[in-house]
C-alpha cells in the first residue's frame, strides 16, 4: 500500500481499518454495510436464477449493477472492480455494461441448465476448504426461496490436509438439509478413512447419508430429489477426472447429472 498511488479498501472488513487510517490521504473505500464508504452497494437482491442486483451509489450518482454470478461475494468482488474503475474516471455506464457482460465461470457456483420437467436446481462448485464451503452455502442460503431444501454432496481429497475434513463436515451440516458424504480424488488414501475424518464433523442429529462411490452419490441425489431442492455438487468444480489408487480416470459430473435426470424422467435408474 505504501508504494501505491491509490488504495481501494473494503470498508466492511475490520482488518482494513488500520490501512484506511494509514493511507487516508490517497485511499477510497467500498462496502455494503458501511454507508460512509465512497462506493456503497444498496438495495441488494439475491436470486439463484438471476444472480445479484444492486444500486452502486457514489457521490451524487448511482448506477444499477447486475451480475449473473450469485452470492454476496459477487457483490463485493464487483464493487471492488467497479470502485477501481470509477476512481480512475471510467464512466459509470461502461462499468455497468462490463460487469453485466461477465459470464459465469465453469465449476464456480455453476448452475446447470435443467429442463422445466424438474423443479430442482443443480450447482457445481470447486469449494474444498472449510472457508470456501461456508461462503458457498451462505450464498445459496441467502438466495434461496423459503421452503427449498439444500442438499450438499461432497468429499475431501486424499494426500491433502486432513485437518480441514471435520470442519467441512461441520459446515455442511450447519447449512444443509441433507448432506451426502462421498469420495473426491482419494489418491493413495483409503476413501473410507477420509470419510471417517469427515464424519467427525457431521451433525448426526441432522439428515445425512454416506455413499462412497461419487457417481452413485450423484445419481442418488437426483433420483431422490424433492420439488424445489437445491443440489450442490461440491469439490470437483471444473475438473473432468477422478483420481484413485488405480490412477486418473475421466469423470464428468455434468454428464452424470444429465444422465440421471433422463433416467428419472423415464421412470428408471441404474
Amino acid at each position: 500500500f505504501s508504494m501505491s498511488d491509490k488504495v481501494i479498501i473494503n470498508a466492511d472488513d475490520p482488518m482494513c481499518a488500520a490501512a484506511a487510517r494509514a493511507f487516508a490521504a490517497h485511499s477510497a473505500s467500498y462496502g455494503i454495510e458501511n454507508d460512509g464508504a465512497d462506493y456503497v452497494g444498496k438495495n441488494v437482491f439475491y436470486s439463484l436464477t438471476d444472480g445479484v442486483l444492486y444500486d452502486l451509489c457514489y457521490g451524487e450518482k448511482s448506477i444499477q449493477i447486475c451480475s449473473s454470478v450469485i452470492g454476496e461475494f459477487t457483490v463485493y468482488n464487483s464493487l471492488a472492480a467497479a470502485s477501481i474503475a470509477l476512481s480512475e474516471g471510467i464512466d459509470g455506464q461502461y462499468v455497468q455494461k462490463g460487469i453485466e457482460a461477465l459470464e459465469r465461470i465453469d465449476g464456480r457456483l455453476e448452475r446447470l441448465d435443467i429442463a422445466g420437467d424438474f423443479d430442482i436446481s443443480v450447482f457445481i462448485d470447486y469449494a474444498h476448504t472449510e472457508y470456501a464451503m461456508e461462503k458457498l452455502l451462505m450464498s445459496v442460503t441467502q438466495s434461496k426461496m423459503a421452503g427449498r431444501r439444500i442438499v450438499t454432496l461432497f468429499g475431501c481429497g486424499g494426500d491433502r490436509d486432513r485437518e480441514k475434513r471435520a470442519p467441512m463436515g461441520r459446515v455442511a451440516s450447519l447449512y444443509s438439509d441433507l448432506v451426502i458424504v462421498t469420495e473426491d480424488n482419494s489418491r493413495s488414501e483409503d476413501p473410507d478413512a477420509i470419510i471417517e475424518d469427515i464424519m467427525r464433523g457431521i451433525d448426526t442429529q441432522k439428515e445425512y447419508i454416506i455413499i462412497k462411490n461419487r457417481k452413485k452419490a450423484i445419481q442418488y441425489a437426483i433420483k431422490n430429489a424433492k420439488i424445489g431442492d437445491i443440489i450442490l455438487l461440491v469439490g470437483k468444480g471444473h475438473e473432468q477426472y477422478e483420481i484413485t489408487k488405480e490412477g486418473k480416470v475421466p469423470f464428468s459430473e455434468k454428464e452424470i447429472v444429465y444422465e440421471s435426470l433422463a433416467q428419472r424422467k423415464n421412470g428408471g435408474h441404474k
